[in-house]
């Protein structure tokens, strides 16, 4: 019997709405489905950010996992064209952080952010019709020419998320699957 985790948003008044749930689907004694099928958010971006049942954030993830009992492999679907860069990096984190093997399915696409989250399963299943999309990292400066130039390359500009951080952590899949794979993906 699926269990229904109803995930609730503050909304500008201080009260919860319910905002859509994750269903823990076919689980068995030790086995549970967590589907990614929409886009990956994060709490900390507010009110203005629309917020659709599919989607996910790090607490929602959190909450799923911490309903599961004695679950040893959790199965994760994913059709998602990313979102979220410090969302997904946290989803990743809180999935390998939990004590089960994790099978990662991309069902169709599992794109930018999304393809990071896959990275945290011990198998990766991609069927010949799906793809995993992967890119440099991306963002939007807005001001003055003094704030573009600190944005532009070698300018450090805070907050940045470093791209070899990305390129690591695919190099470093690769290498777990083919020992002679290149220290850096390119």
């Amino acid at each position: 019997m699926a269990k229904i985790l109803p995930l609730q948003k503050k909304d500008r008044k201080n009260r919860y709405k319910e905002v859509g749930s994750i269903e823990i689907r076919n689980e068995t004694g030790d086995t549970a489905d967590l589907c990614f099928y929409g886009d990956i958010n994060s709490e900390s971006l507010g009110e203005w950010q629309k917020y659709y049942p599919e989607d996910k954030a790090p607490k929602d993830v959190q909450d799923f996992l911490d309903q599961l009992d004695g679950v040893k492999h959790i199965n994760v679907h994913i059709n998602s064209g990313g979102g979220s860069v410090f969302g997904g990096i946290a989803i990743y984190n809180i999935l390998k952080r939990y004590d089960a093997e994790i099978t990662v399915y991309v069902e169709g696409l599992a794109a930018s952010i999304a393809s990071v989250i896959a990275m945290a399963g011990d198998r990766i299943i991609i069927p010949a019709n799906a793809q995993m999309m992967i890119h440099k990292p991306s963002s939007v400066v807005w001001g003055d020419a003094d704030d573009l130039r600190r944005f532009a390359p070698g300018g450090g500009c805070p907050g940045r998320v470093p791209e070899g951080d990305f390129k690591n952590l695919y190099a470093a899949r690769e290498r777990g699957r083919n020992p002679g794979a290149g220290k850096r993906a390119d």
